[in-house]
């Protein structure tokens, strides 16, 4: 399966679930931008698919909070940055 393949089945599912045109769009071109990143070369993401199914929930579930935490400081860092700045004006 490549990453056009995954697109179009988005588009079937998000179009059946009542998705807006807006938020399809948004995801096709994420989708894409991320498929230009990876080259012609890397767009067969079915080994990253049965990595994601060996995962357990519990690895889930912590990548989850990594990845949450990370957002979490880098608004933090970002807010801190803006008040600083404000502060100086």
């Amino acid at each position: 399966m490549t990453l056009q393949d995954a697109l179009v089945a988005y588009k079937t599912y998000a179009r059946a679930e009542g998705k807006s045109p807006k938020t399809v769009a948004w995801v096709a071109s994420s989708v894409g931008y991320f498929a230009d990143f990876l080259g012609p070369e890397q767009q067969d993401i079915e080994a990253h698919v049965d990595l994601a199914h060996a995962l357990s929930k519990a690895e889930w579930d912590d990548l989850l909070f990594i990845v949450r935490f990370a957002q979490l400081v880098v608004l933090r860092a970002l807010n801190d940055a803006l008040r600083e700045k404000e502060e100086k004006y």
